[in-house]
């Protein structure tokens, strides 16, 4: 192997560093250099020593103090990028060996350089531009770490290899890529993470320090006319500060010592109360905002979770949410109350009064009047346009081909492929296999429904005639069901015997036990051709006060949210309730919670049923019927279950005068389960907690 040592003429390094002041930070990205090896046993070393000398009076160096000076450091490493005699672009590492009044004397191996003229540049630090550091990720927030890592400088120069002797003509330049910023927080506690967010650039540094500290020297990409978000988190909480727009210079120190911070919403929140005017509705504290840094999740509502993008206003008294999956659900927010245990958020001109602690009993005092108990309902629908209340209201009128087409029974419903059913099958039908209609003829399968079935099984413990009414069997495998259409007129809907069913056969819709296709199926028929027809809902996810008018005419609701009433109050109701006719249905906000032998599944519709249980003060009916005890799931007296229970109560329009004369405890009927039953599909089960 040859060695050869060329002596390079002076390479200067102008680092010109200014003091500034703002309270502005900022943040970019930088493309990470790619380092090519290729050191062989026959490569030729060319060992490379120079000095990198100050200029005047300037610190030519890149390692920044606290001042915003600079200064070499012995064994700092700088990335040296010159062509090797292969044409490729190659790098090594450099070295400051030794440092005399500012100069620094650097050492580095070429590997092969080429002769003639070629391109050399210094890119300091070493450990940046190998990729080793991420300077959105990596930062520790001091000035040591910038110095090493993120002071990042650029020089290019010719570099002239003839005859074994290598020189610079003149001199390199290097040319700063970053500004610094000193941050100083008056914050009641020490910062465990720093976040600042470059809107312009929508990138984030991350700057995570050895251990908690208010004072913080962070490595800044340049930026023009951008607005900045600092955000400091405590172990407690999360500051912030918008500043805009700024503008951060590369090759600037800019300090600010003494950031004023405003005080982000952190953590979980549960929602006791939901006020309009004289409006207020109580909940159970299922339904919770958790705040973290920039993001928000609504979480534990009936219908799901979302999670949105937050944007602050000055000082933090009001804010934005945009849905991260749908940007047009934007609303804003107004902080009207924060303290240590419950914050008041208002949007439009409904408040909501969030708490660290869930709910456990309603505000009011217990009553045994059932005139004040309703005085705490809400979700009112009756409507003054149409009797089939306000989810009706200007949907289109039924005309004689609409008519035609449900009198039609070769017209079948729509298949439901989001449910895997895909075909319609002839199935022998036994519309009431115990004399009359009972809740165990309702069995839900693969269909997302519940709230149907739990109409039908309510309808069946309450009007078991009401349902014969309104069933004609045509004696030909047809069935014509009587209806309404949106304007509350009665019209006639005919189906055949085909069920739906899978690709392999089995039966997808609602069934009695052991698979028997009943009145159930055939109501629940009809309502997916009228639906098909008049394409208002989907057959899916319909709720109960859409649903049973489409039976009984009748669209006038209300509902009690989860722990509006005391538990003597709950159960006085649904006694009530029940006596007086009205389709009462209800879930639950938490799942997993005993009651009885089956437990209690969210985002599910129940069929509220007096009990034949001493220890229970109502029963609900789950319409998987499930078990010998047909899906009842026996309701203690325990707040801890009470309170996350709701209730619709749903008024029976023309089934009025069908209600049974006596309402007693449902007693399931005897049945033998068969190893060929359906069971419930995995997809509603995966979607029910």
């Amino acid at each position: 192997m040859i060695n050869r040592v060329f002596w390079l003429g002076a390479i200067i390094l102008l680092v010109p560093f200014f003091i500034a002041c703002s309270n502005d930070d900022e943040l970019a990205n930088i493309p990470e250099s790619t380092i090519q090896s290729q050191r062989k046993g026959t490569d030729s070393i060319v060992v490379l020593r120079t000095t990198l000398p100050a200029k005047g009076s300037e610190c030519s160096t890149r390692s920044v103090d606290a001042n915003g000076k600079t200064a070499w450091r012995i064994g700092e490493d700088i990335l040296v990028r010159y062509v090797n005699s292969s044409s490729n672009i190659v790098s090594s590492k450099a070295t400051v060996t030794e440092v005399n009044d500012g100069t620094a004397t650097i050492s580095v191996n070429l590997i092969n350089p080429a002769n003639g003229e070629s391109s050399i540049s210094f890119m300091y630090p070493y450990s940046y531009y190998s990729g080793a550091k991420d300077i959105y990720e990596d930062q520790t927030g001091t000035i040591a770490d910038i110095s090493s890592n993120y002071d990042l400088a650029e020089g290019n120069a010719t570099l002239n290899v003839n005859n074994g002797v290598a020189s610079i003509p003149g001199s390199v330049k290097m040319s700063n890529n970053v500004c610094v910023m000193k941050l100083g927080f008056t914050i009641p506690s020490n910062v465990t993470e720093l976040h600042i967010h470059d809107k312009g650039k929508a990138k984030t540094y991350r700057v995570v320090p050895a251990s908690p500290t208010n004072e913080f020297y962070v490595a800044l990409l340049p930026s023009d006319n951008t607005n900045l978000t600092v955000t400091a988190t405590t172990s407690t909480s999360s500051y912030v500060r918008n500043v805009s727009p700024v503008t951060l210079e590369k090759g600037k120190f800019y300090a600010s010592s003494q950031l004023s911070l405003s005080e982000y919403l952190t953590g979980e929140w549960h929602l006791r109360y939901w006020q309009r005017g004289n409006i207020v509705l109580q909940f159970d504290g299922t339904e919770y905002i958790g705040f973290s840094g920039s993001r928000m999740v609504w979480a534990g509502r009936q219908d799901g979770s979302d999670e949105y993008r937050i944007s602050y206003g000055e000082y933090n008294k009001n804010f934005v949410t945009t849905n991260i999956n749908n940007s047009a659900d934007v609303k804003n927010w107004e902080i009207i109350e924060r303290t240590d245990a419950r914050i008041v958020l208002k949007t439009e001109d409904a408040y909501r009064y969030f708490y660290k602690e869930e709910a456990q009993t309603p505000l009011h005092s217990e009553t045994s009047d059932i005139n004040t108990i309703l005085t705490y309902a809400s979700g009112f629908t009756e409507s003054a346009q149409t009797p089939m209340g306000k989810h009706y209201e200007n949907k289109r009128a039924t005309t004689d081909g609409d008519k035609e087409w449900l009198l039609n029974p070769d017209n079948e419903p729509d298949p439901l492929t989001s449910a895997g059913l895909t075909q319609w099958i002839a199935q022998t039908v036994n519309l009431y296999p115990y004399i009359d209609p009972v809740p165990a003829d309702v069995n839900q399968h693969a269909i997302g429904d519940c709230s149907a079935c739990a109409v039908f099984a309510s309808l069946a413990y309450l009007y078991p005639d009401f349902i014969k009414s309104i069933i004609q069997d045509n004696g030909n495998n047809t069935y014509t069901v009587k209806m309404f259409n949106a304007q509350g007129e009665r019209i006639d809907v005919c189906v055949s015997n085909k069920i739906l069913c899978d690709s392999r056969g089995t039966i997808g819709q609602v069934t009695g036990k052991n698979n028997a296709v009943t009145w159930a199926t055939i109501l629940e028929k009809a309502f997916m051709k009228w639906e098909t027809r008049y394409a208002i809902d989907g057959v899916e996810g319909i709720g109960t006060e859409f649903l049973a008018p489409l039976f009984t005419g009748d669209g006038r609701s209300f509902a009690f949210t989860p722990n509006a009433l005391h538990t003597s109050e709950l159960k006085l109701f649904i006694e009530w309730a029940l006596g007086e006719g009205f389709i009462t249905i209800g879930g639950f906000t938490k799942g997993g919670l005993q009651c009885g032998t089956l437990t209690t599944v969210t985002a599910h519709a129940f069929t509220y049923l007096l009990s034949n249980n001493n220890n229970s003060i109502f029963a609900m009916r789950n319409p998987w019927g499930i078990t010998s005890v047909d899906g009842v799931l026996e309701i203690p007296d325990n707040r801890t279950i009470v309170q996350t229970i709701d209730v619709r109560a749903v008024r029976p329009g023309i089934a009025a005068p069908y209600l049974r004369q006596e309402i007693t405890p449902y007693i399931p009927p005897v049945f033998t389960s068969r190893s060929t039953d359906i069971g419930v599909s995995s997809r509603l089960l995966k979607n029910a907690n």
